[in-house]
């Protein structure tokens, strides 16, 4: 008598154990790419941050608002000690701010 399938069984055994890893292998990949990828952005925007704030210091700096041992440490720790916020600049002075204005930066200049 032969052995009896249970299930819908197509695959060899060495074909359907492969398509089973193969099948984990992608739902890992799945989870775990979009994971690592938000990481990576997240460190790559905690560098432009103190990129930022290095330069608010240095314009602060510039400006006679501190001195240059306050340049020590790291730059947006050294801004909240300071009392210094990194803020958006005002661009017109009287209009006013829309929803969509929050993220909008104008582009750096750069001047040494």
């Amino acid at each position: 008598m032969p052995p009896r399938l249970s299930g819908f069984k197509v695959f060899w055994p060495g074909v359907e154990f492969c398509l089973k890893i193969s099948l984990a292998v992608v739902l890992l990949v799945v989870v775990f790419w979009p994971v690592a990828w938000g990481y990576r952005q997240h460190a790559e925007a905690q560098v432009w941050r103190d990129i930022a704030c290095t330069y608010r210091l240095k314009e602060a700096l510039r400006e006679r608002l501190i001195g240059p041992a306050d340049l020590n440490g790291r730059p947006c720790a050294r801004l909240a000690e300071l009392g210094l916020r990194l803020e958006p600049p005002i661009l017109l002075p009287g209009a006013r701010a829309s929803a969509f204005d929050h993220g909008v930066w104008p582009a750096a200049s750069v001047s040494d």
